[in-house]
């Protein structure tokens, strides 16, 4: 079983399949010292040249038109059969497990990094800014394979506010009121009751004069 999917997100192309298969275990690191007359190189070992060959057949129905451009990230995932010794409760509680032995996850992952190369489905392996790869024992053997394009780099965060300005020591206890409009002047004292007109002053009344003494006395 396999799936293929070719998708856009936010303009960024991205590959995803699945092949059912028993992974090969060769891998790079499979040489063999070739000698030519007085010279001697490093070749493939018969059983590298398998694996490579293997891959190939796997990868090639999954081929993308066109490679996943530079940076990717590039996500492995290589499931075994269950190990003859792996209990049955543990299939019974599990769909997987993780692998623990060899091959190692850096070489597995150089290996096919190189097929993907090879047959353009990335443009070149040093493009692979991101290279995640994980390896199990479970119920489907097979590879799983996702390149997906990514931003050129991460966009530096606004300027975060300071701390002393959250402080309650950097807020004023009282504010000094904004001055009165002349507006607000004229209707503050239209407000006021005028004050209470002071009591006009009462002329004292005449007194009558005493009267005269009688003549003679």
């Amino acid at each position: 079983m396999s799936i293929l999917e070719l998708e856009t997100h936010a303009r960024r192309p991205r590959l995803s399949f699945f092949v059912a298969c028993v992974p090969p275990t060769a891998n790079h690191q499979n040489k063999r010292i070739v000698r030519r007359g007085k010279f001697a190189s490093l070749a493939d070992a018969p059983e590298l040249v398998a694996a490579k060959q293997t891959l190939d057949a796997l990868l090639l129905p999954h081929q993308p038109a066109e490679p996943i451009p530079a940076p990717a990230r590039v996500t492995l995932e290589f499931t075994w059969p269950w190990l003859a010794s792996t209990p049955k409760r543990t299939k019974a509680a599990y769909v997987r497990v993780r692998k623990v032995s060899a091959p190692d996850c850096t070489n597995l992952a150089k290996t096919l990094e190189d097929r993907l190369a090879a047959l353009r489905f990335i443009a070149n392996d040093a493009g692979d800014a991101e290279v995640v790869l994980r390896k199990w024992h479970g119920d489907a053997p097979g590879i799983a394979v996702t390149i997906e394009a990514l931003e050129a780099g991460e966009q530096r965060p606004s300027a975060p506010v300071p701390l002393s300005a959250l402080e309650p020591s950097a807020v004023p206890a009282s504010s000094p009121s904004p001055p009165a409009s002349r507006r607000d002047s004229r209707e503050s004292s239209r407000a006021m009751p005028a004050p209470a007109a002071a009591p006009h002053a009462v002329p004292p009344s005449p007194q009558p004069a005493p009267p005269a003494s009688a003549a003679g006395e």
